[in-house]
């Protein structure tokens, strides 16, 4: 608030210091007034914004000085408070980045768009060009560069019969890498139980040909294994 203050003094050429009783006053001097600053938070969190609003709240003992120091409000827009419809009935570019900003995946973003695509269309070509320049600023903060370049192509496409299209292929897409990591998972989390297994039998002094049986652990892997085991023994 002070940087634009000190700013809009400079520009105007104007001083805030009084004038000299002896001086004569400035008829071409205009009356000095400095703009109104209403300062703005934009939570856009998953909680809700539990930090301060007021300046007093950050002094040390303000409450000895009343109104004598400095203070201001600050005016709050929690969006984890405000509802998905508020922000479409309103069909401005705040409204849809907001709107756009609660994705915190890029499948949120997916089930997100196509409720936007219509509005998306029915903006001015400034309006479009300032919302797809956000979104990419939004998104290029949270995912990586090869996401956010499907968003882009998703942004560029025109057509909402070809969004859809994009749209459900990437679904699909995810669907399946998300199933591919959990069957990864999975076969990880078996192993590591097969391993722990394997090394309790050899502990017990059964033979390396029958664990390999039991387990499905080549021989060779057996062997790594009981070395390791006689190591943390000696």
């Amino acid at each position: 608030m002070m940087e634009i203050w000190r700013y809009y003094l400079n520009e105007n050429k104007l001083s805030i210091a009084p004038q000299e009783e002896s001086e004569e006053p400035d008829k071409q001097m205009p009356p000095f007034k400095i703009p109104a600053i209403i300062p703005i938070v934009l939570h856009t969190g998953s909680h809700k914004w539990k930090a301060p609003r007021a300046f007093k709240e950050i002094i040390k003992e303000s409450e000895r000085f009343n109104e004598h120091i400095l203070n201001f409000n600050s005016l709050l827009i929690d969006t984890s408070q405000i509802g998905d419809e508020t922000f479409l009935k309103q069909k401005s570019v705040i409204a849809l980045v907001m709107y756009l900003d609660k994705a915190k995946s890029f499948e949120d973003f997916l089930k997100k768009y196509p409720v936007i695509a219509m509005i998306f269309n029915q903006l001015s070509p400034q309006e479009k060009r300032m919302l797809t320049k956000w979104v990419n600023d939004i998104f290029k903060q949270r995912f990586d560069q090869k996401t956010v370049k499907k968003i882009e192509r998703i942004l560029e496409e025109k057509d909402p019969t070809e969004v859809k299209k994009m749209i459900t292929n990437l679904e699909r897409v995810i669907k399946r890498e998300q199933d591919q990591k959990y069957n990864e998972g999975r076969q990880e989390g078996e192993r590591n139980k097969a391993v722990e297994a394997s090394k309790k039998m050899i502990q017990d002094g059964l033979s390396l040909e029958r664990i390999s049986k039991y387990l499905a652990i080549s021989i060779h892997e057996l062997e790594q294994i009981k070395k390791e085991i006689e190591k943390m023994d000696e």
